[in-house]
């Protein structure tokens, strides 16, 4: 049996998929460690970004060219909601640090209740919110790009170009 791939037949690697396959699995990191570090208090922004990012691998298995055009769609959408939660979650973070410290310092508390985490834990949340939605941000132009190019590869094999 001849394993050779006849000419017209070679699978073509899309040019974003390894792309968006390689900054999935960097997000999937970067969201477990959110959620083991984060889970005091936004632990549902990684959740929602652990299952965005395993719903993005499972579609970004096979980066040829025969991707399913909507199922890329969906996780471009799903990776849009997970910048969202990121921006409520950085919003949340704030409030907490308003609330528990200059609330308290406004009130003259000089004791801190026992379920306040600290000052430090709450700048490194901000801090590595604001690496999730820098990464974030590069995965959401990466699958834009993706997107792009599979409507594109549609267009052009339904013979798009020569009616024009």
């Amino acid at each position: 049996m001849d394993h050779a791939v006849a000419p017209g037949n070679v699978p073509r690697v899309l040019e974003y998929a390894p792309a968006c396959k390689q900054l999935t699995l960097i997000l999937l990191g970067i969201y477990s460690i959110s959620f083991s570090v984060t889970w005091y208090r936004v632990w549902w922004d990684s959740f929602i970004g652990i299952a965005v990012c395993l719903w993005g691998y499972y579609v970004l298995q096979d980066t040829t060219a025969e991707l399913n055009r909507k199922r890329v769609q969906y996780f471009y959408y799903g990776t849009i909601a997970s910048m969202v939660s990121h921006v409520v979650a950085f919003s949340v973070t704030v409030y907490y640090i308003c609330k528990i410290y200059i609330v308290n310092d406004a009130a003259r508390f000089d004791t801190i209740h026992e379920s306040d985490p600290g000052t430090v834990l709450f700048v490194f949340l901000m801090l590595f919110l604001s690496i999730e939605v820098l990464v974030t941000g590069f995965t959401i132009q990466r699958t834009f790009n993706l997107c792009a190019e599979l409507t594109r590869n549609e267009f052009f094999a339904r013979g798009g170009a020569s009616r024009v």
